[in-house]
């Protein structure tokens, strides 16, 4: 039992950095504007805005990564978004953030994150794309379900993370049908549950390789998509492809050509 009450645990796997790593890609990214917002609870979470965009008021890319993703491992990838700007905010408990993550912290902090960049002056609020990888997928389609995105990306993602991650833990733990182990699983992240309420374009991808998310259910979260969709696999593709394909990227930057 002991170990049921740690698998909540499993599901974030927080990675800090320091002052001196902060200090390094203040160096390296002259274009990443460092950000702080205060949550509603009066938490801090930090991270950058990559600003590649000349317009007065750029669109944005939100980006939310996996379950042990520090986001500044995005920074190279982001600079190379043409014409969006890109936010790039580590989860509480992750980078520089504060407090401890759940499901309903990381929802509402989601919301704040999007209504700060809304309410800048070099942010078109009007065209704001919410994406997210992995974990982050969940998080993503809570934001495209509570405010006004013009489109949602999202790699890698799960139908109802309890479903998926209840069959590795019971897996793991040998129990199989002693438990019906998403009862101990508080962070269902039910994707599925939100998808047919939203109504703008999604585009998805998948890896032909991916153990840890398999692309069925992938398939079962965008066919159950309420807006118009697109789903491409990634050839060969495993978990991490988002970090490596430039196929997967190339497919990011056409969707956001048309959004």
């Amino acid at each position: 039992m002991d170990e049921l009450i740690k698998i909540n645990h499993l599901v974030y796997q927080p990675k800090k950095i320091d002052q001196s790593t902060a200090e390094k890609i203040r160096l390296l990214y002259i274009n990443a504007e460092e950000i702080k917002i205060n949550t509603s609870d009066n938490i801090n979470l930090y991270g950058w805005l990559i600003k590649n965009s000349s317009f007065k008021e750029a669109p944005l890319l939100v980006y939310f990564g996996g379950s042990g993703e520090e986001v500044s491992d995005m920074l190279s990838i982001a600079e190379g978004l043409d014409g969006w700007s890109v936010a790039l905010i580590n989860y509480r408990s992750y980078g520089l953030s504060e407090g401890e993550a759940s499901k309903i912290s990381l929802y509402n902090d989601a919301n704040s994150i999007y209504d700060y960049f809304s309410k800048r002056s070099d942010i078109d609020n009007k065209k704001i794309v919410s994406m997210g990888y992995s974990l982050g997928t969940g998080i993503a389609v809570n934001l495209s379900s509570e405010r006004s995105t013009v489109g949602t990306i999202l790699v890698s993602p799960y139908d109802n993370y309890s479903k998926f991650k209840g069959k590795t833990i019971s897996n793991a733990l040998q129990l199989h049908n002693m438990f019906p182990l998403s009862y101990f699983i508080g962070e269902s992240y039910n994707s599925i549950k939100m998808a047919s309420s939203i109504k703008t374009p999604l585009l998805c991808l998948a890896g032909d390789l991916d153990k840890n998310i398999p692309i069925e259910y992938s398939k079962n979260l965008v066919a159950k998509w309420g807006g118009e969709k697109t789903m491409k696999t990634i050839h060969r593709g495993d978990h991490s492809f988002i970090f490596s394909s430039g196929d997967a990227w190339n497919e990011i930057k056409n969707f956001l050509k048309v959004v």
